[in-house]
């Protein structure tokens, strides 16, 4: 049972981790499309692609 305790509260760690990252991830994205909004109103901003894709939690 401990060992089984162990492993969810990796995974909950894991999945903390990750919804960090995103979230600091999406606040910079957010910021690159104002700026980008900001310099070219008229014109949408170009699509990027994340630069670091999200992983999947281990099972």
């Amino acid at each position: 049972m401990h060992n089984e305790l162990k492993r969810l509260e990796d995974k909950v760690e894991q999945l903390i981790l990750v919804n960090a990252r995103l979230r600091a991830e999406n606040h910079h994205l957010r910021q690159q499309l104002a700026q980008a909004q900001q310099t070219s109103p008229t014109e949408p901003a170009a699509a990027t692609p994340p630069s670091t894709p999200a992983t999947e939690l281990a099972p």
